[in-house]
């Protein structure tokens, strides 16, 4: 594993923690969370803090639930995804990707720097770019190589939505035998 002491070293590298050595306010040398660049371990006290008062974990999820059900705050949080996923859609894809893997139980050992996102499908060559908050044919999506092997690198790579849908649940035979047969009943003019 990659180790580095920069956050933004670590973010580029789609590390989850990354060690400065230095310590923490409250003087832990513990890792610090990429995305927050918060000590580890104040972290987990605060949650530790949270669990033991009773009640206080339901508010804040309560909160939370309240403000993002304001319509100013759930559309600048809409905005923002939009955005990201816009000028990044990698990270988005390995959320997805996790939830699929956890749900379907499949091996999940992902990180953000496994997934590369070409400028055309390499499966059928049109041109990928992120919709306007759809999923398009052009969308880039995940896929998995060898299903049964899960989200490891090696065995994943971004295709177009088209692509992925046409390979979803076929082995390669079974797609060369119906190309194949679309190629015998397709009248000319249409292919």
């Amino acid at each position: 594993m990659k180790r580095t002491n920069k956050r933004k070293e670590a973010q580029d590298l789609g590390l989850t923690r990354y060690s400065t050595g230095k310590p923490c306010r409250r003087g832990h040398t513990a890792p610090r969370n990429t995305a927050s660049g918060n000590c580890v371990t104040c972290a987990s006290e605060k949650a530790k803090l949270r669990a033991a008062v009773p009640g206080v974990q339901e508010r804040i999820n309560a909160n939370a639930r309240k403000r993002r059900k304001q319509p100013e705050i759930a559309e600048q949080l809409a905005a923002h995804g939009k955005a990201l996923r816009r000028k990044d859609p990698r990270y988005h894809m390995l959320v997805l990707a996790k939830r699929r893997a956890k749900r379907k139980g499949v091996y999940f050992e992902l990180r953000l720097c496994d997934i590369v996102v070409p400028s055309h499908c390499p499966a059928l060559g049109i041109p990928l770019f992120v919709g306007d908050g759809y999923s398009s044919q052009n969308s880039p999506t995940l896929d998995r190589y060898i299903p049964s092997m899960g989200y490891v690198p090696g065995n994943v790579g971004v295709i177009s939505a088209l692509a992925n849908s046409i390979k979803q649940n076929a082995t390669p035979e079974q797609i060369q035998a119906v190309a194949k047969w679309a190629l015998t009943v397709w009248p000319e003019h249409l292919r």
